[in-house]
């Protein structure tokens, strides 16, 4: 037993590594890229969004529940008939009529039938009727401008996931290009060290760069990886994998994809009526502004329907009976008998007047309320709409400015190759060139991305559809 434990202890650590490098392929395997998808446009993506995602399908869930209340409210004009049918089996009775020494047997009805028909319709209510259809009107109108107003949130959430998952692969490819440079930087010094003309403490620094843009590349896949994976669910929720993105973003950042209103209102030589013409089209466009005068509408429907007690009702009533025996006969005898009443009924309620006068006040004191709150709103979407304004020509002042510094950089990178060549600077000073340069279009790609990210808000605080041009 005991040597056949050891044996088994000593194939053990053989077999270890073996099981570790399966388990490596393995998780490599299933973290290695999938297929390049087809190329994803930013339009493609929003609208991908908007049919796919769960909260624009439970708004348009609403707003058909919203529409079926509508309908039956409308459908509550109508007369109301109904029908009635009974059959009673009574006990036998004996029934006569004396005429002095005669008498006369009626005999005994003990089978009673009886169908009715009965009408009620409101001729007048106080406008109940019709201000409750308009208020179910209002409210299925609410529920669209909610459905509209989810729509362009999912679609801003989503262009802004697609510039980030742009920014994040080409920030990938900037590290990697950074990687390549600094392992050249290495295998340079390295060379230097062995010919004499470089320390060893270059060549621990050139190391110390080089880990560095390997953690660096590391970290960036890893962010390129979550930034694809969050694009890949808001696109298709149900196709979405952490390893192996199932979107492939292709959208251009230097490319701006501002709707046409913005841009040609953008073009004016004159700022101020740019702003003004920004802000009108907010407030014409944007589903808060359209929601606070919808409240307003709905606050006056509800004042209007709580001053309908206040008026009389007058209600037109029907029936006809057709029933063996039918009691409006004063005689019974066999067969049916059919008969019919139409009236007019009138009713006020003077016991809950009060309540009533002080039920309108209240609601009256709603509409000035939601007057106030529509004027907040309205100035909520000018701020919204200048501060996003403000955020898209800083973003475009910042690209501008690294743009120039790109051109330094390229041409100290033309400059310091020509000292290369002619011998008056080493490779080491070209490739920190190079490495400026890389630094530089880094940073222009990400302020181009800035750009698009505060075009995509500034035309969702125009009101205009995202990621869509027109």
């Amino acid at each position: 037993m005991t040597d056949q434990s050891t044996q088994r202890s000593r194939r053990f650590p053989q077999a270890m590594p073996v099981f570790v490098l399966v388990c490596v392929g393995a998780l490599g395997a299933a973290q290695s890229p999938a297929p390049a998808p087809v190329g994803l446009s930013l339009n493609d993506a929003v609208q991908s969004a908007i049919h796919t995602d769960y909260r624009v399908a439970a708004a348009a869930i609403d707003t058909e529940s919203a529409r079926a209340q509508q309908s039956a409210a409308s459908l509550r004009r109508l007369p109301a008939i109904t029908l009635s049918g009974s059959y009673t089996r009574l006990s036998h009775v004996d029934q006569s009529i004396s005429f002095g020494p005669m008498s006369v047997d009626l005999g005994s009805q003990d089978d009673a039938f009886s169908f009715a028909a009965n009408l009620q319709y409101p001729i007048f209510a106080g406008f109940r009727l019709a201000e409750s259809v308009n208020l179910a009107a209002l409210q299925t109108r609410a529920k669209e401008l909610t459905e509209a107003m989810t729509a362009n949130a999912v679609a801003f959430e989503t262009a802004r996931a697609y510039w980030e998952a742009v920014r994040a692969q080409l920030n990938a490819a900037t590290l990697r290009e950074n990687l390549e440079l600094t392992l050249k930087n290495y295998d340079m010094t390295a060379q230097k060290v062995a010919q004499g003309t470089a320390l060893n403490a270059d060549l621990l620094g050139a190391g110390m760069r080089r880990d560095q843009a390997k953690m660096d590349l590391a970290d960036g896949l890893a962010v390129r990886d979550r930034a694809l994976f969050y694009l890949s669910s808001l696109v298709n929720p149900e196709t979405a994998s952490y390893f192996g993105a199932a979107v492939n973003p292709t959208g251009d950042p230097a490319e701006s994809t501002l709707p046409e209103k913005i841009a040609l209102i953008l073009s004016s030589d004159d700022a101020s009526p740019s702003d003004a013409e920004l802000v009108a089209l907010a407030l014409a466009n944007r589903g808060e502004t359209r929601m606070a005068g919808l409240s307003g509408s709905l606050a006056e429907s509800a004042k209007k329907l709580a001053e309908a007690p206040l008026f009389p009702s007058l209600t037109l009533t029907g029936n006809y009976t057709f029933a063996n025996p039918n009691q409006r006969y004063s005689l019974s005898g066999d067969g049916f008998n059919g008969t019919w009443a139409v009236g007019v009924a009138v009713s006020y309620d003077l016991g809950g007047l009060p309540a009533n006068v002080k039920t309108v006040e209240s609601k009256g004191l709603d509409a000035r309320k939601a007057s106030a709150d529509g004027d907040r709103t309205a100035e909520t979407v000018v701020l919204d709409v200048r501060s996003c304004r403000l955020s898209l020509e800083r973003a475009r002042g910042d690209l501008s400015l690294v743009t120039a510094m790109l051109d330094q950089a390229k041409e100290n990178e033309r400059v310091v190759a020509q000292r290369v060549k002619n011998g008056t600077a080493g490779d080491l000073d070209l490739l920190s060139a190079s490495f400026a340069r890389v630094r530089s279009e880094f940073a222009i790609a990400n302020k181009q991305i800035d750009c698009r990210i505060a075009e995509a808000d500034l035309a969702r605080a125009a009101g205009l559809p995202v990621g869509a041009t027109e």
